[in-house]
């Protein structure tokens, strides 16, 4: 999946800022993803600790917002589609509802923002490690 494949016109700018970080054809975690076979240590690492990092960052939302959790079965890529629909039903006034992550104050539209970068930021570091191989 990538974002030509999803309908795009309906998004909060944090969706669609999620969807493009995550499936975007063009430097995401999607588009990275392709390359990591075999996957390296590293790489099963960095994949491992993105799924965990998604988790915390939205288990804070999901309790500011009091929203219910996703599954935890679900894969990175799953997850990946969960949160952008879960970012997508998100009211201007849950966006805006504040919570704490690592000690600094952000709104969950910010705390939104801070996952796409961080996907974005290891997408980056997986796809140096592919090239490598």
């Amino acid at each position: 999946m990538n974002t030509e494949e999803m309908n795009t016109e309906e998004m909060n700018t944090e969706a669609l800022l999620l969807t493009e970080a995550n499936f975007d054809a063009w430097e995401s975690l999607g588009a990275v993803l392709n390359s990591l076979e075999p996957p390296s240590e590293r790489s099963v690492w960095l994949l491992e600790h993105l799924r965990e990092t998604k988790l915390e960052i939205w288990a804070l939302c999901l309790a500011a917002t009091d929203r219910p959790a996703p599954p935890a079965s679900l894969s990175l890529l799953e997850l990946c589609r969960w949160e952008v629909e879960s970012a997508r039903s998100l009211s201007a006034v849950e966006l805006g509802t504040n919570a704490v992550h690592a000690g600094r104050t952000f709104d969950v539209s910010g705390l939104l923002r801070q996952s796409a970068r961080h996907t974005v930021w290891h997408a980056g570091q997986l796809a140096a490690l592919a090239s490598s191989l």
